[in-house]
């Protein structure tokens, strides 16, 4: 459960940052996935110029590099997201959490997943992305652990080694709506 509500408080606090003018989705010559390492070609342990180097400029990469995409008023943006922390005082930022999500829409008076983002692009070897089913999923990584499954809001983490981890998103969906690698739980 402290592993759930972490993953939650980081996601939430990730969603509730100001968009950063003129940022935009990330310009990746790479849009592979690897699961407790990479995505789109930013690794786990990378460097703010790093980020920049795989994703392109954003206007703050020094804690959170975020690149939002365009959402219409009232709906939520397509990102990608990546946290970075320093273990000393002198030592320089890496990324320990990176995470690719679809915004929503409105469809009626409810929101919805809005799989229209080129971030569905992004894919593991074995081709789950954001808008891969939950079936795909379980087809693809039997070393699944269910985190969480409420009120048809299902999380999965995919286990790597020592505290790393995959985190696949199902949220009020039977698809994926966000990844994210991390390299430990919590911040």
């Amino acid at each position: 459960m402290k592993k759930l509500l972490s993953f939650i408080a980081v996601a939430a606090l990730s969603l509730a940052l100001p968009t950063a003018a003129g940022a935009g989705l990330p310009k990746a010559s790479s849009t592979l996935i690897v699961p407790g390492g990479s995505i789109g070609g930013v690794a786990l342990g990378a460097t703010s110029g790093q980020i920049t180097t795989a994703w392109g400029k954003t206007p703050e990469c020094k804690t959170q590099c975020r690149y939002p995409g365009v959402a219409p008023t009232g709906e939520t943006e397509a990102f990608a997201n990546v946290l970075l922390e320093s273990k000393t005082d002198n030592a320089p930022y890496k990324a320990w959490m990176i995470t690719i999500a679809v915004g929503t829409k409105v469809v009626g008076e409810k929101a919805k997943p809005d799989f229209n983002t080129p971030l569905t692009a992004y894919k593991t070897s074995k081709g789950i992305g954001l808008g891969s089913k939950e079936s795909e999923l379980k087809a693809a990584y039997h070393g699944l652990k269910t985190v969480s499954d409420v009120a048809g809001n299902k999380v999965y983490e995919l286990p790597g080694g020592g505290e790393k981890g995959t985190i696949f998103v199902l949220f009020n969906s039977t698809k994926i709506t966000s990844i994210t690698v991390e390299s430990h739980h919590g911040g």
